[in-house]
């Protein structure tokens, strides 16, 4: 496993070489994307938040906002740290935060769920 022990600083050939190979992958896979059809209807979903980057970016703050309100409410945490955004020093954070297939949940949820708001500005 000594080849996974790269240097950024100065970029050593391995990084290089590491970098430039996940690169190539993604690379090939966009081209299977392309080769197979199905870069019309992504091209499509992407524009989509392409064409509204500000809209969408203002909705999902008071949109991530509000859920994270709520899920403290819904968890008897004390949702006034979201109010006034603080930390408390020497408080105890227990209980606060989710796991992380819970925020890549999150995270694809709130993409999809500002689909249609951002269409409907599209037209």
């Amino acid at each position: 496993m000594s080849f996974l022990d790269v240097e950024k600083y100065p970029p050593s050939l391995h990084y290089l070489l590491a970098t430039f190979g996940v690169l190539l992958l993604i690379y090939a896979l966009f081209d299977a994307v392309a080769a197979r059809g199905w870069l019309p209807p992504l091209r499509g979903f992407l524009e989509v938040y392409g064409r509204v980057p500000f809209f969408y970016y203002i909705l999902h703050l008071y949109l991530l906002q509000s859920a994270a309100l709520l899920l403290s409410v819904h968890e008897h945490l004390n949702w006034h740290y979201f109010i006034q955004p603080r930390t408390p020093h020497g408080g105890d954070l227990a209980g606060w935060g989710l796991s992380l297939p819970l925020v890549y949940c999150v995270w694809l949820g709130v993409v999809l769920a500002l689909y249609l708001p951002a269409d409907g500005l599209d037209d």
